[in-house]
């Protein structure tokens, strides 16, 4: 149910592509409506398709592409996403290149060098894990070194979650 705490959703859209513009959904039919791929005579409802998470927008968007692509579907469909409950005696924060002495290239860069070069002090260390920015730019990551971990650390399973793929 669509409720007044709901003021945001996302949509994955190209670079090109304008986020207000149902151009794919007048020509091809979705879930919820029906297109002139399907009856070339139907009179196109325009329909924006959007997500309340950028996880479900990211998910909605990799269906769609992989409709088509079986070997990349297959690799998908063995993924699951865990839930994890992480109690940590330290973490090392890496989310602010400035702060590291060092550009944002450096921890989110195709080049691994530095980054690399970071886990292994930390490892030697006795660091139980990284914070870190993901490459992605869409938030952080945590790199739990579980030889590592102290007493009183643990990882829990919460839940694990199949999304559903074509």
């Amino acid at each position: 149910m669509w409720t007044s705490e709901h003021k945001v959703c996302i949509r994955n859209v190209g670079l090109c592509g304008h986020y207000t513009l149902p151009a794919g959904a007048l020509r091809i039919s979705g879930r919820y409506h029906v297109a002139i791929d399907v009856d070339p005579s139907a009179s196109a409802v325009p329909a924006l398709y959007t997500s309340l998470t950028g996880e479900v927008a990211t998910w909605e968007k990799l269906r769609q592409i992989l409709r088509d692509d079986e070997a990349a579907t297959t690799a998908l469909r063995n993924i699951a996403r865990s839930r994890l409950a992480v109690e940590l005696s330290d973490a090392l924060d890496c989310t602010d290149a400035a702060v590291l002495g060092l550009a944002s290239d450096h921890l989110c860069g195709d080049d691994r060098t530095v980054t690399q070069a970071i886990g292994v002090a930390a490892v030697a260390l006795g660091v139980e894990a990284i914070l870190a920015r993901s490459a992605t730019s869409l938030g952080n990551n945590l790199i739990i070194f579980t030889s590592q971990l102290r007493p009183g650390s643990a990882i829990t399973l919460l839940e694990t979650i199949r999304p559903q793929l074509p």
